[in-house]
C-alpha cells in the first residue's frame, strides 16, 4: 500500500514566510549546481565527503538548507533543518519545532526505513534524534528522511520535527552505512513533486 501525504504546501509552497519549514527553494535531486543562482549567495561551502560539495543558505525566517553535489556537480542530498533557537513554524503540512512524531508516523502509515550505519534513532547526551526514511512513489532512488528531536529517555512520540532530507539512496546508504532497512509494514509515500 502507498501512503500519499500531502506534503506539498509543506515542502514546496513554503514561500518565505517566517520559520516556514521543509523548503528546499525549488531545487531537486540530480539537478544541477547552476540551480544555485537563485539563493544568492551561500552562508558556507566545503567538502562533505571525498569528491562532494557541501553548500549551506540561511533561509529566510531563520532556516537552513544545506545542499550536497557530486563532482560532476549534480545535487546528491538536501536537507531542510531548523536554525538555532527559531520558533517553531505556523500554517498547516508539517512544521518544524511543532508536527510531533507521533502525528507524522500515524500520516505515513509506518515508521520507515533506516539505515544500518545510523540506526532508527541516536542518542546525543540530553536529546535523541528519531530517523524516519521512505522511498518516494514514482521516483526510484529517491529517499525522503525526517528527523525528530526530542529529551533524552523522553517519550519517542512526542519528539518534534527538526529536518527534512531528499537524497539519492546510493548516496545517502554511503553517508549513512549501508542500504536501507523496511521496518514491520512499510510503505513508500507520495510528496507529489
Amino acid at each position: 500500500m502507498i501512503r500519499t501525504l500531502a506534503l506539498v504546501p509543506a515542502l514546496l509552497a513554503a514561500a518565505p514566510q517566517t520559520a516556514a519549514a521543509q523548503d528546499f527553494s525549488g531545487l531537486d535531486i540530480g539537478q544541477g549546481a547552476a540551480a544555485f543562482a537563485a539563493l544568492g549567495p551561500p552562508a558556507a561551502v566545503g567538502p562533505a565527503n571525498p569528491g562532494y560539495t557541501s553548500t549551506r543558505w540561511q533561509q529566510a525566517g531563520g532556516n537552513q538548507l544545506s545542499v550536497t553535489t557530486d563532482a560532476a556537480g549534480r545535487i546528491v542530498y538536501m536537507e531542510s533543518f531548523r536554525g538555532p533557537g527559531v520558533p517553531p513554524s505556523v500554517g498547516t503540512g508539517l512544521r518544524f519545532g511543532a508536527t510531533t512524531r507521533g502525528e507524522f508516523l500515524a500520516l505515513a502509515g509506518s515508521a520507515g526505513m533506516y539505515f544500518p550505519g545510523r540506526g532508527p534513532q541516536v542518542a546525543m547526551g540530553t536529546e535523541t534524534v528519531h530517523f524516519h526514511s521512505y522511498g518516494l512513489r514514482g521516483r526510484p532512488g529517491i529517499v525522503a528522511t525526517f528527523a525528530f528531536v526530542g529529551p533524552t529517555g523522553g517519550a519517542p512520540e512526542l519528539a518534534l520535527l527538526d529536518s527534512v532530507i531528499l537524497s539519492e539512496t546510493g548516496y545517502q546508504s554511503l553517508i549513512w552505512g549501508g542500504p536501507p532497512v523496511p521496518t514491520p509494514g512499510y510503505t513508500e509515500i507520495d510528496m507529489r513533486f
